[in-house]
């Protein structure tokens, strides 16, 4: 199976409707005529709610389709473009992104959103941690997927450091949590994602 998708247009081997939306998500559909035998692929829109394993955009098939599939939900940048990523079966990977930094420790599995980074469809994430302190001290950072420390990865550092994580699940749709200490100085915690399951 090797077809092509172009966001410019719409229709079978394009968009559903409009346009694609501007940093924002794609859900991309392998949809199949039957009397024709032929296949290609159909995008919708998939930034603000999760895309069904089959098409079901209010904009319909095109004429003709009657089967479709879900392939993928891919990223888009700010020409509504679809970004540099590479997929094996439900795992896309792409360029490292902050999802936040900051100063302040958290003593308990607190909540941030990463709907910029990740679509609602995500199971799972990965990436990087990196700590740092202005003091000899020892550093910690966990993510998880809820309070309760479902799927925590946890790093560890003196002083400064870098790690890696995957498959922390996805509990609540685009949100993850993370606890963070550090016994001296003022520390700077960066946690970031380059991965994400679907």
């Amino acid at each position: 199976f090797n077809k092509t998708i172009n966001l410019a247009t719409t229709g079978a081997g394009g968009m559903d409707t409009g346009s694609a939306p501007a940093n924002g998500f794609i859900a991309i559909y392998v949809i199949y005529n039957p009397t024709t035998q032929t296949a290609a692929l159909y995008a919708t829109n998939a930034s603000g709610s999760i895309a069904g394993s089959t098409y079901g955009g209010s904009s319909g098939l095109p004429s003709g389709y009657t089967a479709s599939a879900l392939l993928s939900v891919w990223p888009t940048n700010a020409s509504g473009l679809l970004m540099v990523a590479f997929q094996r079966d439900r795992v896309i990977w792409r360029g490292i992104n902050q999802a936040f930094s900051t100063n302040s420790p958290a003593g308990s599995l607190t909540s941030f959103g990463i709907s910029a980074l990740v679509p609602p469809n995500a199971i799972s994430v990965g990436g990087t941690t990196s700590m740092s302190s202005t003091a000899a001290s020892f550093l910690n950072l966990n993510v998880a997927g809820d309070t309760n420390g479902t799927g925590q990865c946890n790093t560890g550092a003196n002083q400064s450091g870098t790690s890696t994580f995957r498959d922390v699940p996805m509990i609540t749709p685009q949100t993850i949590f993370y606890a963070a200490s550090n016994s001296a100085g003022t520390p700077t915690f960066q946690l970031n994602i380059s991965e994400y399951t679907i």
